[in-house]
C-alpha cells in the first residue's frame, strides 16, 4: 500500500501538471503553409477550433477537452445553429405535356426574409460545364423543358457567397421547385470526438506520435 500511494500521486500530479500548462492557442500549418489548424484551450477545459485555409476559416467547433500526459481528446458541442440551404418539390401534372416535362424552379435566400436569388444552375453538373448551365431572372425563377422520363438528373445551385447546393430530380413529371439558399459560412464541427496521441507536451509545444507540431501563438 505504501508503493502504492506515491504512485498515484505521481500520476494526478503529472495529469495537473499538463492541466495546468495547457493554455492559449496552438496552431499547426500544413499544405505549403496556405492551410492551419488552430486550437484555443481556454479556462474550465473549455476550447475552440479552426481550420483555416486561404479563404478564411473553413471549418469551426468549441466543446471541452480532457488531457494526460499523452493525449488530448476534444469533445465538439452539438450545435444546429448554421443555417442549410433547404428544397421543396411540388408536382405539377397540369404542366405536363406528352413527351415533355416543365421544371419550374424559383430561387431565394434562406434568411433576409427570402430576396430573390439569380443564381446559376448547372444540370448533370459533375463536370461544371458551362454550356449545361442556366442562369435565374432577376426574380430567381427559371423554367426548364426536359424530355420526359424515368432518368434522374443531378443539378447544382451557385451564387457568390451562398453555399453551394446539390440535389437530384426525377424527370417523370413536371414540377416546382422552391431552392432556399443559405449564406457561405465555415462548416461547423457539432456533436464529434477527436483524439489527439501526443509523444511531447510543454508550455508552448504539442507534438503527436506522427510528429506534427502545434507550436503556441505568441501574442504581439
Amino acid at each position: 500500500m505504501k508503493k502504492i500511494l506515491p504512485l498515484i500521486f505521481l500520476i494526478i500530479s503529472v495529469d495537473s501538471f499538463c492541466q495546468d500548462q495547457l493554455s492559449g492557442k496552438f496552431c499547426n500549418s500544413f499544405n505549403d503553409g496556405y492551410s492551419v489548424v488552430c486550437i484555443e484551450f481556454l479556462e474550465n477545459n473549455s476550447f475552440k477550433y479552426e481550420l483555416i485555409g486561404c479563404l478564411g476559416v473553413e471549418n469551426f467547433g468549441k466543446g471541452e477537452y480532457q488531457l494526460t500526459s499523452n493525449q488530448i481528446k476534444l469533445i465538439f458541442d452539438e450545435d444546429s445553429s448554421k443555417i442549410q440551404s433547404s428544397i421543396k418539390v411540388e408536382n405539377l401534372k397540369f404542366r405536363d405535356r406528352r413527351d415533355s416535362i416543365e421544371i419550374v424552379f424559383h430561387i431565394v435566400e434562406k434568411a433576409n426574409q427570402k430576396e430573390p436569388l439569380p443564381a446559376m444552375i448547372f444540370q448533370e453538373s459533375d463536370s461544371f460545364e458551362f454550356e449545361k448551365v442556366k442562369q435565374a431572372n432577376s426574380n430567381g425563377n427559371l423554367i426548364l423543358l426536359k424530355p420526359k422520363n424515368r432518368e434522374t438528373e443531378k443539378y447544382n445551385v451557385l451564387f457568390l457567397g451562398y453555399e453551394r447546393f446539390e440535389f437530384t430530380l426525377e424527370n417523370h413529371q413536371s414540377k416546382n421547385v422552391t431552392i432556399e439558399l443559405a449564406p457561405e459560412a465555415p462548416e461547423i464541427i457539432s456533436n464529434r470526438v477527436f483524439t489527439i496521441d501526443l509523444s511531447k507536451i510543454t508550455p508552448d509545444l504539442l507534438v503527436t506520435i506522427d510528429g506534427v507540431e502545434y507550436k503556441k501563438n505568441v501574442e504581439p
